[in-house]
């Protein structure tokens, strides 16, 4: 019972997460409206933001910083950042925008606890099932 109620609650943080992202989604394109198109996986996608933030310059993009992504997507980030026509966000939009950021980032951190939970107690709950998958 304790492993259903907490697989449940990695899909509400799931929920909660796309909820999130949807909303830097919206602020961001102010910003960088190409990027959403760029970097599909939402997680993906809120860390590319939270590193970029309002500066798109070309010296920000590096494999290393932004290593979570396949280097073609950085070159593709990157030369679309240079050509991109979005506008600065103001400073309260930024703001909104790193708290946002913060807040996925703490969901994602809470998710991966319970997976690991969950994952710790398959062998005790289903030896079969974890001896074939592999857990």
């Amino acid at each position: 019972a304790v492993v259903s109620t907490q697989s449940t609650g990695a899909v509400e943080v799931d929920n909660e997460v796309f909820f999130i992202h949807k909303y830097i989604r919206d602020l961001y394109s102010d910003r960088f409206p190409e990027l959403e198109s760029l970097v599909l996986n939402p997680m993906d996608f809120i860390k590319t933001v939270s590193y970029l933030g309002n500066d798109l310059h070309k010296s920000r993009f590096d494999a290393e910083s932004l290593n979570f992504l396949p280097s073609a997507t950085v070159m593709v980030v990157s030369v679309t950042a240079a050509t991109t026509q979005g506008k600065p966000l103001e400073e309260d939009k930024l703001k909104l925008l790193i708290e946002a950021c913060g807040a996925a980032f703490e969901l994602d951190e809470v998710r991966q606890n319970i997976l690991l939970y969950v994952e710790s107690r398959m062998a005790m709950i289903a030896p079969n099932l974890s001896r074939i998958i592999g857990t």
